[in-house]
């Protein structure tokens, strides 16, 4: 291409040339998803038609034809249109135009208006494209009766399925086990042809009888057919044999549709005794609350969204929020937690401090006493067990979230600690040292304790655009809880208790001191005890509380008189056994 200007004198020049060139405007693509070829619907019925369209550009519009007749132009996708079924045998197709007006027509497909429904159908199903192995129900509408056998022809999309030779037989119409099966592959054609017929076991007067699903037929997925993807199935012969003779019928065609799955299911359970940690949405203070949110591998992108477990632990998470979670279960630091966390869990904590060999505790427990979670059980975890009991404290000071002075950087701590299966049964660092109570650099001990991450990555492998998703179930540590009390606690926060032990506040010897009433404390146990918990309740109008008084001069004790409730709790332990009948304070 050039230009020439010529001026009042006649004089001309010519520009340099200009090559340009004109690239054709690639025509869309359009095809019809639904009805599936073949379908069948009853006169009169609106019948639903949509296609996909697209382009290089943009696509304008979709237009439908039924006999080449317009019935319908949608302009933005999904696109869309209706027809209403004339009776008889219809060619149905899609017209696609572009933004620069270049059109593509549609494959046709074939829609049949009946008087009646069908009597025989296979039916669609859609399945996780993790699933390799599909099964087609052939299913009789209408009922039938005296039915002795079938013979039946069925062809497939061979791009995208095998046969694998297996037919199942349902138990809707029929005992199953009365029927053998034969069939045969024309993997050419894509095509099965199957025979139904009574065994030996049969008796003289059965038959087929009823509606439902009658049988199915097994085939594998190609690599040909994707993630998300459909393929077609249909019934070109399907005939009925009776005592008298034959009669071929009509079926409408299925599709078996493939989408990428994106559900994760789990379960969260208690460590000790594997019960369920449940949640009720109807009743969301019967229990403790524990919130699933998305993140990123780096624990840096918390999800907006959370979902929460049912009233048996199990939760979905939709793996598009993230490709890791994070667990939380926090209990409000005004909370009282000594039936859960108490003396007792200290007196375990303080075994392991001395290297008492008598006594290995479990995975679960030692991530338990870690409860300032810096990987070490230390005096320090012993100092918080025993605040948090009496509520001197209102959450554990863990290294995360807490300066070396104690001062919080605004992040709540953790009261739970969630830990997958597969980890502790593959983990070494969740075994026992081998030379414990001292570090093998391996396995647990006081001095290494396993680190637990804040979030988990889902079990989630992506093949040819497929998400493979695991399931998994999750372990719960309440820290703190070193024994597992959690596991014994009922409704409204009280231990379950079937021993005879018993904790005597013996006013009948309470005694008058400078004003003070001092009332003896004593222990009944028929086992050895070695920790004492309680909380009182008094009249702060007629009473003031003054102290404890340790009179066994061999516990390990503290206490705190809350300001908020009023209350006064008690916490003590001891590696000696406390003396029964006997006033301990």
């Amino acid at each position: 291409m050039t230009a020439r200007a010529i001026d009042d004198q006649g004089a001309q020049t010519t520009s340099v040339a200009v090559a340009i060139s004109v690239a054709n405007n690639p025509a869309p693509v359009v095809s019809i998803t639904s009805p599936s070829n073949g379908s069948s619907f009853i006169i009169g019925s609106v019948v639903a038609l949509t296609a996909n369209a697209s382009d290089n550009g943009s696509v304008a519009s979709v237009e439908f034809f039924v006999d080449g007749v317009s019935v319908g132009i949608d302009n933005a996708s999904p696109y869309a249109a209706s027809y209403t079924g004339v009776l008889g045998l219809h060619s149905v197709t899609a017209r696609a135009t572009d933004n620069l007006g270049a059109q593509t027509t549609s494959s046709a497909i074939s829609l049949n208006i009946v008087s009646t429904i069908l009597p025989y159908k296979i039916a669609t199903a859609a399945n996780s494209c993790s699933s390799s192995i599909l099964c087609v129900p052939v299913v009789a509408v209408n009922p039938v009766s005296n039915v002795i056998g079938y013979d039946v022809v069925m062809l497939y999309d061979k791009t995208k399925v095998n046969p694998t030779g297996m037919v199942t037989v349902y138990g809707d119409l029929i005992n199953s086990s009365y029927v053998d099966v034969a069939n045969s592959i024309d993997t050419a054609n894509g095509s099965i042809s199957i025979s139904l017929y009574f065994n030996g076991s049969a008796p003289a007067n059965t038959t087929f009888t009823g509606a439902g699903n009658i049988f199915c037929v097994e085939f594998s997925k190609t690599s040909g057919f994707g993630a998300s993807d459909t393929a077609g199935f249909s019934l070109p012969f399907i005939q009925e044999s009776y005592f008298t003779g034959v009669l071929s019928q009509l079926s409408d065609p299925g599709q078996q549709i493939s989408f990428p799955d994106s559900s994760f299911k789990a379960g969260l359970t208690f460590w000790l005794d594997n019960s369920p940690l449940r949640y009720d949405a109807l009743n969301p203070s019967q229990y403790l609350i524990s919130n699933i949110n998305g993140n990123d591998a780096t624990c840096s992108s918390l999800s907006a969204i959370a979902v929460q477990p049912d009233l048996g632990g199990s939760f979905e998470y939709n793996i598009h929020n993230g490709s890791s979670i994070s667990i939380s279960r926090d209990i409000l630091g005004t909370s009282s937690v000594q039936s859960v966390i108490n003396g007792f869990d200290a007196f375990l904590t303080r075994r392991v401090l001395i290297n008492d060999r008598s006594f290995s505790p479990s995975v679960f427990q030692i991530i338990g006493m870690d409860v300032n979670l810096d990987g070490v059980v230390s005096a320090g975890d012993l100092s918080q067990i025993n605040q948090r009991a009496v509520l001197l404290t209102p959450e554990f000071r863990q290294a995360w979230n807490y300066s070396s002075g104690g001062v919080s950087n605004g992040q709540p701590s953790k009261d739970w600690m969630f830990i997958d299966a597969t980890t502790i049964s593959t983990d070494l660092s969740f075994r026992i040292s081998s030379t414990y109570p001292s570090n093998d650099g391996v396995g647990y001990s006081k001095g290494r304790v396993p680190q637990i991450p804040f979030c988990l990555e889902v079990p989630v492998s992506t093949t040819s655009g497929c998400s493979i998703i695991g399931q998994e179930t999750y372990k719960g540590v309440l820290l703190g809880d070193v024994n597992g009390n959690f596991s014994t606690v009922g409704s409204g926060g009280t231990l379950r208790q079937n021993s005879a032990n018993r904790v005597i506040f013996d006013l009948t010897k309470a005694t008058l001191v400078d004003g003070y009433f001092e009332i003896p404390v004593s222990v009944v146990s028929n086992e050895e005890v070695n920790s004492l918990d309680f909380s009182m309740d008094f009249s702060s109008g007629n009473l003031e509380f003054n102290s404890v008084v340790d009179h066994s001069g061999y516990m390990q004790s503290l206490f705190n008189l809350n300001s908020d409730d009023k209350t006064l709790r008690f916490t003590s332990c001891s590696l000696q056994n406390y003396e029964m009948n006997k006033s301990l304070i």
